[in-house]
């Protein structure tokens, strides 16, 4: 309802749960700002340090970590580029007649 309040102009004030200045989190604000949805997916999927130097085999010493995190990034990407094909093509469904059938 506020999405369609704010890209259509839809009117609001006979919704009760909507009061006069509450402007919740919407699609429409992530629509106009997508940086700040990057940045938000980034902040959720950010490697931990510690884990990283785990899993990329990484010596534990005073080195930064970033450089660890960076790869596991890296590794994370390929991983998910090389199962694309196979997952579209495993979850590639059609509804035909009111019935899922694999494609």
């Amino acid at each position: 309802m506020c999405l369609a309040h704010q890209l259509l102009g839809a009117r609001l004030d006979r919704i009760p749960a909507v009061e006069e200045g509450q402007t919740p989190a919407t699609m429409a604000y992530s629509l106009r700002h997508p940086a700040h949805l990057l940045i938000k997916a980034l902040r959720l999927r950010w490697p931990n340090p510690i884990q990283t130097t785990v899993r990329v085999g990484g010596p534990f010493n005073e080195l930064p970590r970033l450089p660890f995190q960076l790869w596991e990034c890296v590794l994370r990407m390929v991983h998910l580029i090389t199962q694309v094909p196979t997952l579209v093509r495993e979850r590639s469904l059609r509804l035909v007649g009111g019935r899922e059938q694999l494609r």
